[in-house]
């Protein structure tokens, strides 16, 4: 979780860093192979899969590579004592590296950097919520039959060892209209309902759906509601607090142009205290909550320390309309597959098998 707005970090780092990310913005191209020079995408191939592991443009990469370089000088140092609040050695003064980054990423999604964790993607944060969630035996979690593969698999593997059940919700014909999906999730809820999980834009059908409406509904009948935006930051604009949710899961490695593996997961305050990581190592008890996710000298370097922000990529490209973007735009209209808005204020997306 590292990188942001302060540095501990030698000067001269620091210094290659910045002059990466303050540059001029150079005017974008036209959509068209001109945009290639900002990518190191093979030319020879129309790619258009970006929905799916990433494909950050080369001033990202360059960053990515300065962050790598200073490490490499330092090692113990860096990881040890700058990057997270667990250190070994001599106290440190300044931000955690991890927490200067949460920040960052938290302003580009409305929302403060001590609600919110990095993991490798969000199948990762999904899976960090199921495991810390107390189900009981005969409860119930919806999901809908739309949802992505490995989200469905896991939600299923916790339930099953909780003794708890999956209901599968078939959600409408976008024909319908949002309110049809609204109704339809709310129509779902049982007594024994405790969790909902709703796609912000659905893997299988890449539709943005009405979830701020769905999870009003949810919490109004008791139920907590988990966030799958797998492909929405950088493709959606989003305000995490005002969706009124739970938790929300997002990939930073799709759509906001960030080194792959980089998502986030993020809580209300309410549920913070609960949440734990998939796996054990330090920092289990009596630290901070945004460390709870990083569990040892893992190759978090090139993605967490530099979020889309302080990166350029993004923002190197955010100036063109979305429909000269390739691959679609950063406001919602377009998406991986390039199509514009739906039927009823449904929109379509896209999501690969990286999630």
């Amino acid at each position: 979780m590292a990188c942001g707005g302060e540095y501990a970090t030698s000067a001269g780092a620091a210094a290659r860093i910045d002059s990466l990310s303050s540059r001029p913005v150079p005017d974008v191209p036209p959509f068209g192979h001109r945009m290639l020079n900002h990518w190191s995408l093979d030319p020879d191939v129309i790619y258009l899969n970006h929905g799916t592991v990433g494909a950050p443009p080369r001033r990202v990469l360059a960053a990515q590579q300065a962050i790598r370089d200073e490490i490499e000088r330092q090692p113990a140092r860096f990881l040890l004592r700058e990057l997270s609040a667990i250190t070994v050695g001599e106290p440190r003064t300044a931000q955690p590296r991890m927490r200067a980054a949460a920040d960052q990423v938290a302003a580009f999604l409305g929302a403060r950097g001590d609600d919110l964790v990095f993991v490798d993607n969000a199948t990762t944060g999904v899976n960090a919520v199921l495991r810390s969630f107390l189900f009981g035996e005969g409860d119930e979690i919806l999901i809908g039959d739309h949802a992505y593969g490995a989200i469905a698999n896991a939600t299923a593997f916790h339930a099953k060892e909780r003794g708890a059940r999956v209901h599968t919700v078939e959600l409408p014909d976008p024909s319908r209209g949002e309110a049809a999906f609204v109704e339809c999730v709310v129509r779902a809820i049982g007594p024994r309902t405790r969790l909902a999980i709703v796609d912000h834009i659905t893997s299988e059908s890449a539709l943005v759906l009405p979830i701020a409406e769905i999870v009003a509904r949810c919490r109004r009948e008791g139920v907590a509601v988990l966030i799958d935006g797998a492909h929405a930051p950088g493709a959606l604009p989003i305000d995490l607090p005002a969706l009124g949710a739970d938790w929300y899961v997002g990939n930073l490695h799709k759509w906001a142009y960030a080194p792959r593996s980089c998502a986030f997961l993020w809580a209300a305050a309410g549920r913070q205290e609960s949440l734990h990581r998939n796996q054990g190592s330090n920092g289990l008890s009596g630290r901070p909550r945004g460390d709870r996710v990083h569990a040892g000298a893992g190759d978090r370097r090139g993605s967490v320390l530099q979020p889309p922000s302080r990166l350029g990529g993004r923002r190197a490209l955010e100036r063109a309309p979305a429909n000269e973007l390739p691959c679609g735009g950063i406001d919602g209209r377009h998406h991986g597959d390039g199509s514009a808005s739906g039927a009823n204020g449904m929109h379509q997306g896209g999501r690969g098998p990286a999630a």
